[in-house]
């Protein structure tokens, strides 16, 4: 949760985020297909609500999940090949590339 630019995790949104987490996991894993033989790679931050449901759909999924520290062409381009990808998720200006 974001609030005044910052991830907010008060006393507030930990209930929240704890009790409604799993439910958004598998959700976002249905709408998606995803299944235990999938393989996702992620170039979205974590403390983004993209990288947050592509995380948890992974885990609710039973996926196997290739995060990166940072965008780079050729190593995603690698990774697609060497780790058999199945579904690759990017924001918009990352899939332009």
């Amino acid at each position: 949760m974001y609030r005044g630019g910052k991830i907010c995790l008060t006393d507030h949104f930990k209930p929240l985020w704890g009790r409604n987490a799993p439910k958004f996991g598998i959700a976002h894993a249905m709408a998606l297909g995803l299944g235990p033989e999938d393989r996702l790679q992620t170039f979205t931050p974590l403390s983004h609500i993209l990288g947050i449901a592509n995380v948890a759909a992974g885990l609710a999924s039973g996926s196997v999940h290739r995060l990166f520290a940072r965008f780079d062409l050729d190593e995603m381009l690698r990774s697609i090949e060497q780790d058999r990808i199945t579904l690759g998720i990017a924001v918009a200006p990352v899939a332009i590339a």
